[in-house]
């Protein structure tokens, strides 16, 4: 195990013959691995004489967009309240404007108009809660199936990028077509 990653001076790598050693889709790799070193993602420091690790958070945890940090555990907390969402969850779009543009991942209930919302509905609810207009998603994907979770139940932020065909995508209006 060791601490600091290109990406994060804090962020854990580990490496050895009994732990992972890489996706089957060789290209998913390329950011998972550095020099043979796996990046975890977790935010960590090693103290005391026996190199104890304290984990601190997740790497990825957070958006940037035009250098404004978001918090993705705060907006999903707010997406709980949301009605009729049987699930959801806030991730990372890179933007070339912006640098990367916050996204949610919802599956409503089916029996609400057909299992939708819009994105002018979302940010209503949101800003209803408090959230900050500078902190509001730029693209809302309504799932009709389970979002995308690891083994021990996570939802798998990465994956959420990556949608299956069937996911309908709603865009602020500086995304919309002709804008």
């Amino acid at each position: 195990m060791r601490v600091g990653s290109p990406a994060a001076p804090d962020e854990v790598l580990v490496k050895g013959p009994n732990l992972f050693q890489g996706y089957l889709e060789t290209g998913d790799n390329r950011d998972a691995f550095d020099d043979g070193w796996y990046r975890t993602g977790d935010l960590g420091e090693l103290t005391g004489t026996g190199g104890r690790l304290s984990i601190r958070g997740r790497l990825k945890e957070v958006v940037a967009r035009k250098g404004v940090k978001i918090s993705l555990a705060e907006i999903d907390e707010v997406l709980r309240g949301l009605p009729g969402l049987l699930e959801g969850a806030a991730f990372g779009v890179e933007d070339p404007e912006t640098g990367e543009r916050l996204a949610v991942a919802l599956r409503v209930r089916s029996g609400r108009d057909g299992g939708t919302l819009t994105y002018d509905e979302v940010c209503a609810h949101l800003r209803r809660a408090g959230v900050a207009t500078g902190k509001l998603p730029e693209q809302v994907d309504l799932w009709t199936t389970p979002l995308p979770r690891t083994p021990s139940g996570k939802i798998q932020r990465r994956a959420l990028a990556s949608p299956p065909p069937d996911v309908r995508s709603d865009l602020a209006p500086r995304l919309q077509p002709g804008a």
